[in-house]
Formats: C-alpha cells, structure tokens, sequence
C-alpha cells in the first residue's frame, strides 16, 4: 500500500536529475520490501537470512565509504594553485 503511494508521489516529476533520484528511491523501496517480505515467509531461517542481510548491508556501506574523503584538509593556497593550473591549460 505505501509502495504504490510513494511511486504516485515520485513519478509525475519533470526533469532528468530528480527522475534518476526517483528511480534510485524506487529500486531501494523494491529490494527492501522484498527483503522484508523474504524474512516473513521463511519461518526457520528469518534470523540467518536478516543477519546475512545487514552483513551484505554493511560491506555495501563500508564500501560507499572508503571512496570519500571525509578528512582531507584543503587550504585557500592549494585551491587557487589548482584554479591557476586550469586557467593554463585552457
């Protein structure tokens, strides 16, 4: 019932961007409706398959994480140095 509430709200937007982030949204909905509907019908299994689920969860995460970089210190100089190497190469 939500699921098709929240896709009415996110499928009249107009431009490219938001209908990427529309997407994005409807395939995160997706698999996890589909993973909570997976944990209700397995009776033995619900637990192996949840933990096996936020393991799978936390690599995802821990991987999305290693990309970024949270603590790198950028100084005014350094900026303009780059800013004044682009100007060069154009």
């Amino acid at each position: 019932m939500s699921f098709a509430f929240t896709m009415a709200r996110v499928s009249p937007l107009e431009t490219a961007r938001e209908r990427k982030t529309a997407l994005i949204v409807f395939g995160m909905l997706v698999i996890l409706y589909s993973f909570i509907f997976i944990l209700l019908t397995l009776n033995d299994y619900a637990y192996l398959a949840g933990n096996i689920g936020l393991f799978m969860l936390l690599a995802v995460i821990m991987r999305l994480s290693g990309k970024l970089e949270l603590f790198k210190k950028v100084t005014l100089f350094e900026t303009a140095d780059k800013k004044d190497d682009l100007d060069q190469i154009e």
